[in-house]
């Protein structure tokens, strides 16, 4: 699916898990035989899983058991056909949602408060007009355009009971969208699925939400991971040794422009369209849930909110990459 065709589809750059396939980071020390590797398409992206071990037959029947659990986030949480999540926006809500979608929701919950607001799955209806207006005009929405919308935006008004497993969208137009950090939590399904069959090294990465769990070999204290320059053509501008730890990376560097400046495919929850001070944002964190939730918060950030937000949360590094490819540590 192209891009434009995407957005004609109204599901708001980006919007519905992430379906943008963009590949940020490239994985290095990938190597046979020790290694066994499998790519799927799912969640609108490649998936693909390297496990360190000398048995094939053990590694790819836990890669096997890994990948069926991110295939059951991706249809209980897309927005891109009937799922578990459009029938609880088009019903205002629901009771007895399945375990998975009450566990984003209850993590969306914390990790809005805990950026501050920044993070906010409910943005989804303002990305949809922008969508729409961009598609149907050839340009950018203006504030007018969206301020209708701006009722329709606070995660924190959402009244969720976990014992009940049931969640209220109190206001007409709300609606969820998990895009921002169900890929993630499809990435920490797979590396459960993987340590519980007692595997320690390997590594899961869903078009850039990653998680690297050991190293690739004996001889290394964990695996290469290279970010991307905002020019395709160029050189990764940094890279990292990560181990038994998470990466996720949001940017507009990849997106479509039009007069006016690039669809954005995040918008800052009290401001709407900003202009991103830079051209991509990196969390390192614990989990892959954490990173994708973290990395759409610090971009979408401004002055000065995205420190304010990391130095509450010591668990989570950032990282900036300019326009120009320089790397900064937020």
């Amino acid at each position: 699916m192209n891009r434009r065709r995407f957005l004609a589809g109204g599901l708001a750059a980006g919007a519905g898990l992430g379906f943008l396939g963009v590949q940020r980071f490239r994985v290095l020390d990938v190597s046979e035989p020790l290694h066994v590797v499998q790519a799927v398409a799912v969640l609108g992206t490649r998936l693909s899983l390297v496990v360190r071990h000398p048995e094939r037959r053990e590694a790819s029947a836990a890669i096997r058991s890994a990948v069926r659990r991110v295939f059951d986030v991706h249809h209980s949480m897309t927005l891109q056909a009937p799922s578990d999540l459009t029938s609880l926006n088009e019903n205002a809500g629901g009771v007895g949602l399945p375990v998975p979608v009450m566990e984003v929701i209850d993590a969306s919950r914390r990790l809005h408060v805990a950026t501050e607001g920044l993070f906010d799955p409910t943005v989804g209806p303002v990305l949809k007009r922008i969508a729409r207006i961009s598609e149907q005009h050839n340009r950018l929405p203006t504030d007018a355009n969206l301020a209708l919308l701006r009722h329709a935006i606070g995660m924190e008004r959402i009244a969720v009971d976990v014992g009940n497993r049931s969640v209220v969208l109190p206001d007409p137009g709300m609606a969820l969208d998990l895009n921002g950090i169900a890929k993630g939590y499809a990435v920490d399904c797979a590396v459960a699925e993987l340590r519980a069959a007692g595997f320690a090294h390997f590594l899961v990465n869903a078009g850039g939400d990653l998680y690297a769990a050991g190293s690739p070999d004996e001889g290394r204290d964990g695996w290469r991971i290279q970010l991307a320059s905002p020019d395709p053509a160029a050189t990764p501008v940094h890279s990292f040794v990560l181990s038994d730890e998470a990466a996720a990376t949001s940017g507009n560097t990849q997106q479509p422009s039009l007069p006016g400046g690039p669809i954005p495919h995040l918008v800052h929850p009290i401001q709407g369209m900003v202009f991103p001070q830079y051209a991509s944002v990196t969390a390192l964190a614990p989990s892959a849930m954490e990173a994708d939730a973290f990395a759409t918060a610090l971009f979408v950030g401004q002055s000065g909110e995205s420190q304010r937000v990391l130095a509450e949360s010591p668990q989570v590094t950032g990282w900036a990459v300019s326009e120009r490819g320089r790397v900064a540590r937020l």
